[in-house]
């Protein structure tokens, strides 16, 4: 399997990569931090920062994960205004697959043509930020947003 299986959380301030996590009976999750054959380091994480990798880069080479915030150009006017559409990223059940679930301004809420994420990744989506630590991010984007 050529599949990488990783993770990242929010440990205070700081964003950390890990290959696991461990959820606790109180329901507390901690990110493994160091691993050998000895010992394994875990670090409690800000609730609710948990994101899954999806095995997917963006157009750049990024590696986008769960909750990530995505920019894919909509369309170019006849006045040559780019039109940009956001996405949330997100794991669809029904399809069991990731999804770029399109945003309304400001509101974060969904509305159709939830492109799945493999099929427009690699050539069209640029990761803009997240919805954990970019709440600003959300409030200010709007579903089409023009740019000179």
């Amino acid at each position: 399997m050529n599949r990488e299986i990783k993770f990242k959380a929010k440990v205070g301030e700081k964003w950390i990569v890990s290959h696991g996590f461990i959820k606790h009976p109180d329901g507390t999750i901690t990110i493994i931090t160091k691993e050998n054959p000895d010992n394994v380091e875990t670090s409690p994480i800000v609730e609710g920062t948990l994101c899954q990798f999806t095995g997917i880069n963006d157009k750049s080479g990024k590696e986008i994960f769960e909750g990530d915030v995505l920019k894919s150009l909509h369309f170019i006017t006849a006045k040559g205004e780019k039109l940009f559409l956001y996405h949330r990223v997100e794991w669809c059940e029904r399809l069991t697959g990731w999804q770029a679930i399109n945003m309304i301004s400001r509101t974060g809420e969904e509305v159709n043509g939830n492109p799945q994420l493999w099929c427009y990744a690699k050539d069209e989506f640029e990761i803009v930020g997240n919805i954990h630590e970019s709440s600003d991010l959300l409030e200010s984007y709007q579903k089409i947003t023009t740019t000179s």
